[in-house]
C-alpha cells in the first residue's frame, strides 16, 4: 500500500528514494515458504542516514509456499498501529513505539492499494529458468468500519 497523497511523495535522493509511507502486506520470493511484512517510512530530518527510509519487518513461516493454495492476506490499520495477516493468522505488527529515533509514521494517513507481481531484482535475485511466464489470480475486497 502507498501514500495516496502526492504531497508525501517527494524524491530524497537521485534512486528516486521517496520521503513517503509504504506497507507491504504480503510478499513471497518465489516458492520460498515465507511471508514478509513491512512497513516504511521517512525521517523526520534529512540528517545522513545508513538508509533513505526506516523499516519495520517481520515474516510468516506457514509451512508450505504460499503459491500451493489460495490465501487470504488482509491489513487492519488503526491509529498508530497495523496489523498484517494471512488466513486466520496475525503475524506482523507495527506501532508507533517501535519506530527508530527520528522516524516519522506516516500510515496513519490515506494510502491506495497496489497489486504486483514482481520477478527478480535485487532482494530475490536473478531470474532463474522456469520462471516465466508467471500470473498471479487476485481477488479483492475492500472493508471499512
Amino acid at each position: 500500500m502507498l501514500i495516496e497523497d502526492r504531497a508525501y511523495s517527494v524524491p530524497v535522493s537521485p534512486d528516486h528514494q521517496h520521503a513517503n509511507g509504504e506497507i507491504d502486506i504480503a510478499e513471497i520470493i518465489g516458492t520460498e515458504p515465507t511471508v514478509y511484512a513491512a512497513a516504511h517510512g521517512p525521517w523526520i530530518s534529512a540528517s545522513p542516514r545508513p538508509d533513505p527510509k526506516w523499516k519495520l519487518s517481520d515474516e510468516l513461516q506457514p509451512g508450505a509456499a504460499p503459491s500451493q493454495d489460495f490465501h487470504i492476506y488482509w491489513i487492519s490499520k488503526e491509529t498508530g498501529t497495523i496489523t498484517i495477516g494471512m488466513d486466520d493468522t496475525a503475524y506482523a505488527t507495527f506501532t508507533t513505539e517501535q519506530l527508530p529515533d527520528g522516524g516519522k509514521w506516516v500510515q496513519d494517513l490515506p494510502f491506495y492499494l497496489l497489486l504486483n507481481l514482481a520477478v527478480g531484482g535485487e532482494w530475490p535475485g536473478e531470474v532463474g529458468p522456469g520462471a516465466l511466464p508467471a500470473q498471479t489470480e487476485t481477488s479483492i475486497r475492500v472493508m471499512t468500519w
